[in-house]
């Protein structure tokens, strides 16, 4: 429906006075709001007056506000209480990058603090949104955009737009909100599209016309055989009476077509005389038109014309709907091709899966050979190759350093007495609890391992011998402390030590040989004791 300009007038004068009732105000304080909650009202009133122009195939309006306004945002979700625009779901969500956001889609987009610089940027990713600016713009980049400023020590707001990027995108503009915040330029455009359609309107009453003076040659030409015609028309008297029933509904349609033309010609002032004239002269040819008995022939040629036309309409609709079922087969085509690749994407990565399955069994199984190689089963301490090496890259770092360590070479005693008489279970079970008590006072950065049999040796690293000696003594008399339990049966057991000191140009067999003498003297000097080489 056209509106004329008085009718534009008032509408704009609404739009002011229902727009400017939300300036920030101190003075009352039972309307007092925050500037968020004022931008966020103004938002929600631009959405209300600019219809999308795929609005029928959205099924929720998706807003993104990009920025860290978080006070905007909270705003807009408090705002809308129902949360429906145009009885569709509305949802806000923040946008934190939109180089990762970049195949989202947006119904509208609102740009926030110095994300602004990025609204060339911004227009180009989302060319289907409109696009909302917290704060003023370049025109050339401007589509919405929501201004504060202070005016008389109160902060206000303003819309701006440019009704020229928002027409380019397909969006319309309500009467209403081009009157509020659009320019005479805005108002120009819209009245002249508002003239492009009454033009053509027009057109359609000059075609009208020259069906009528058509009709009224043909009148005048048919006089002369109307008396002719007089006892056919008596035997078509029913017929007539058909044709005048269509003929009174074509009237109405006209009529109608008048009145929306006359409502619409009082927008343009220079034309109303001659819309008038035109009236005047379609009364004319309404009366005539009640003594035209005679264009029931006529009336006949023109619906053969119109069916004639329905009969292209319908092969164009045969056309279309191939053209369509076409579309649907290589649609259909389509998701068969994406269903192939994403079977074939599960498979890469199920395979992968097994893959990298495979991977960490291998690593299970060399760590657990690598166990196997370095540690004793029986102790779960080095063995002797191990604990050899590692002593070595020990005794290498000392050349660097140049402090002391010890190496004690350690012999349960008695050893082959417990065999003999226990057995080799209980003997076993011995040399696992000695492990157990080397281990638990071994530190941090010491070496113990089990070089065979019931002989062990530990490593001192960074350990002067006194400390060594020490370190020795504490553990013989924890071993001659602890009792060996098997099968219900306890022994006591003891240990000898020999120890040895580590120098920087020793060499392991060179430290082990020294501490084994040690150890001899231990033996011999009547066991569990520690002897230093």
């Amino acid at each position: 429906m056209k509106l004329n300009c008085a009718e534009v007038k008032h509408i704009i004068l609404i739009g002011i006075l229902y727009f400017s009732g939300f300036n920030i105000r101190a003075e009352d304080k039972t309307n007092v709001i925050t500037l968020a909650q004022a931008k966020a009202h103004y938002t929600l009133e631009i959405l209300k007056h600019i219809t999308w122009p795929n609005e029928i195939e959205l099924k929720q309006f998706n807003i993104g506000v990009l920025g860290k306004n978080k006070k905007l945002l909270q705003a807009l979700n408090n705002y809308t209480k129902v949360k429906l625009l145009r009885s569709k779901p509305l949802n806000f969500e923040s946008i934190n990058d939109i180089s990762v956001q970049k195949n989202a889609y947006y119904s509208a987009v609102i740009v926030t603090g110095n994300k602004r610089s990025l609204i060339s940027k911004i227009n180009k990713q989302y060319p289907y949104s409109l696009i909302i600016s917290d704060g003023k713009v370049d025109r050339e980049k401007l589509m919405v955009s929501i201004v504060s400023f202070n005016k008389h020590q109160q902060k206000q707001i303003r819309i701006e737009f440019n009704r020229e990027n928002i027409v380019k995108r397909g969006f319309k503009i309500s009467i209403k909100l081009l009157g509020f915040a659009g320019t005479k330029k805005d108002l120009s455009a819209q009245l002249e599209e508002n003239q492009l359609f009454l033009r053509s309107l027009q057109t359609e009453v000059k075609a009208i016309e020259s069906n009528l003076k058509t009709l009224n040659g043909s009148m005048k030409s048919n006089k002369k055989a109307l008396k002719l015609t007089q006892i056919a028309l008596a035997k078509k008297n029913n017929e007539l009476i058909t044709n005048q029933n269509q003929l009174e509904a074509l009237q109405q349609e006209k009529s109608a077509a008048h009145t929306q033309v006359t409502e619409s010609l009082k927008q343009l002032k220079q034309q109303r005389e001659q819309i008038k004239i035109k009236e005047q002269e379609l009364i004319q040819q309404k009366n005539k038109l009640k003594q035209l008995n005679q264009s029931i022939e006529d009336n006949n040629i023109i619906l053969k014309k119109q069916q004639t036309a329905l009969n292209k309409k319908s092969q164009m609709i045969k056309v279309k709907e191939n053209t369509i079922s076409r579309q649907r087969l290589l649609l259909y085509f389509t998701a068969l091709v994406i269903f192939v690749i994403l079977f074939l994407i599960y498979f890469v990565l199920r395979l992968s899966k097994m893959r990298k399955k495979t991977n960490d069994e291998l690593v299970t199984l060399n760590e657990q050979l690598y166990e196997l190689a370095t540690t004793d089963n029986m102790t779960q301490l080095f063995n002797r190759r191990h604990f050899i090496e590692s002593t070595q890259m020990q005794i290498a770092q000392q050349h660097r350093t140049h402090i002391a360590s010890a190496l004690l070479m350690i012999d349960i005693d008695y050893f082959k007495n417990v065999n003999d008489t226990y057995g080799h279970a209980m003997g076993d079970r011995a040399i696992i609890n000695i492990a157990k008590i080397l281990r638990k006072n071994l530190r941090e950065y010491d070496i113990v391992g089990r070089l065979g049999g019931e002989e062990f040796a530990m490593y001192l690293s960074q350990c002067p011998i006194v400390k060594a000696q020490d370190i020795a003594e504490r553990l013989r008399a924890k071993v001659a402390d602890e009792k060996v339990s098997f099968q219900r049966k306890e022994i006591s057991l003891t240990i000898s030590i020999g120890i040895s000191t580590v120098a920087d140009d020793d060499d392991i067999h060179q430290v082990l040989l020294r501490a084994d003498k040690a150890l001899y003297q231990a033996k011999n000097s009547g066991r569990n004791r520690v002897v230093v080489s």
